[in-house]
């Protein structure tokens, strides 16, 4: 919140433009809005109303940005510009934001097992299967190993190379 807003020849503001010159699908800007003045826009925000440079300014400071992915790498441009009540823009002040990655956790769907077998019988389970339709939203082939098993019912639960399998209790029909 270092921005100031000065003009020499007026006190009075009536717009101001805050605009992501390279928007990334779900970027949006976010700021506190003052009485008096008026708002439209996510990436792109014209704020108007005529009142004073002290009122924009605090709106200024109150500006912050969410990009909605986590590109790795990726920067995004963010550009201010005022315009005064005798109608003269102010210069464009930039701004680069460079988005930091974040390590996203992988989901899993459909890995709720329901598998039984006849007494003194394996029943071979695949990874595939336990792991049901893993994905991971930071892209490529999740790299995934089965932390838990929730419970196995009248038997036991052995890890056999690459596959999961399970045996009955003789006697527990």
């Amino acid at each position: 919140p270092a921005a100031t807003i000065s003009d020499a020849d007026s006190n009075g503001l009536i717009s101001m433009q805050v605009k992501v010159e390279n928007p990334f699908s779900g970027d949006v800007i976010g700021y506190t809005l003052p009485a008096l003045i008026s708002a439209s826009g996510l990436t792109e925000v014209v704020f108007s109303g005529s009142t004073d440079r002290g009122t924009y300014q605090t709106l200024l400071q109150s500006i912050n940005f969410t990009p909605g992915s986590d590109a790795p790498g990726t920067t995004r441009n963010i550009t201010v510009q005022v315009r005064d009540s005798d109608n003269g823009n102010s210069a464009i002040a930039r701004v680069t934001v460079t988005i930091t990655p974040l390590n996203d956790d992988p989901t899993i769907t459909g890995a709720t097992l329901d598998r039984s077998t006849d007494e003194e019988q394996a029943k071979e389970i695949s990874f595939d299967e336990l792991i049901g339709d893993a994905s991971d939203p930071d892209g490529g082939a999740p790299n995934l190993r089965v932390m838990s098993v929730a419970s196995v019912t009248l038997g036991t639960l052995q890890k056999v190379v690459g596959t999961v399998v399970t045996t009955a209790i003789p006697g527990t029909d």
